[in-house]
C-alpha cells in the first residue's frame, strides 16, 4: 500500500472511480462524490480544509488591503449564513463558469452541510493535519508556531460586533 498526493481533489474522484485508488482523504464536495460511487467513509475529521494567509511583510506593506480582504471574507461568511441556499446555488454557478459543469444536486447540497464556514482559522486543526502529514511523509516536519497574527481579523470581527478568534 502506498500513499499518493493527487492534485487537483478532482483527480482523485477520477481516480477512484476507475479503480486507480482504492481510497483518499478529500474536502467536499470530492468526499460526497467518492461516497456516491460507492466509497465508504472510514474516518470523518472537521477541521480546516483552506485558511487565508499572507506574508508579514505584504501585511506590513499593504495592511489596509488586507483589512479588506478580510472584511470581504467577513461579508462573504455572513453572507452564506445568512442566505445559505443562495449562496450554495451562487458558489455552485461559480463552479459551473469555472469548470464548465455545475456540481449535481445530490452532491453540491451534501457538500455544502458538510462544511462550516467560519472565521476561525483553526490552528489546532492546522497542526493536526501537518502532524499526520508528516507521520505519512508527506510532509516535513514544520513549526507552525506564531503563524497565525489574528490582530487584523479580530479588529474587522470587534469592529462588527463578533466574537473574535484566537491562535489556539
Amino acid at each position: 500500500m502506498s500513499i499518493k498526493p493527487t492534485s487537483p481533489n478532482s483527480a482523485a474522484v477520477l481516480e477512484f472511480k476507475s479503480g486507480q485508488i482504492a481510497g483518499a482523504s478529500e474536502p467536499s464536495p470530492y468526499d460526497v462524490e467518492m461516497v456516491q460511487d460507492g466509497g465508504k467513509v472510514l474516518l470523518s475529521e472537521p477541521g480546516v480544509t483552506t485558511v487565508l494567509m499572507v506574508t508579514q511583510s505584504f501585511l506590513n506593506a499593504h495592511p489596509a488591503v488586507v483589512a479588506d480582504l478580510l472584511k470581504a471574507n467577513v461579508d462573504a461568511l455572513n453572507y452564506i449564513k445568512s442566505n445559505p441556499a443562495q449562496a450554495q446555488a451562487d458558489a455552485n454557478d461559480e463552479l459551473a463558469a469555472y469548470t464548465g459543469k455545475p456540481l449535481s444536486s445530490k452532491v453540491i447540497g451534501p457538500a455544502f452541510k458538510e462544511i462550516t464556514f467560519t472565521d476561525d482559522p483553526d490552528a489546532t486543526s492546522l497542526t493536526q493535519d501537518a502532524q499526520q502529514a508528516t507521520s505519512v511523509g508527506l510532509l516535513k516536519s514544520v513549526n507552525l508556531n506564531g503563524i497565525f497574527d489574528l490582530t487584523p481579523l479580530n479588529s474587522i470581527l470587534t469592529a462588527a460586533d463578533q466574537p473574535t478568534v484566537s491562535a489556539g
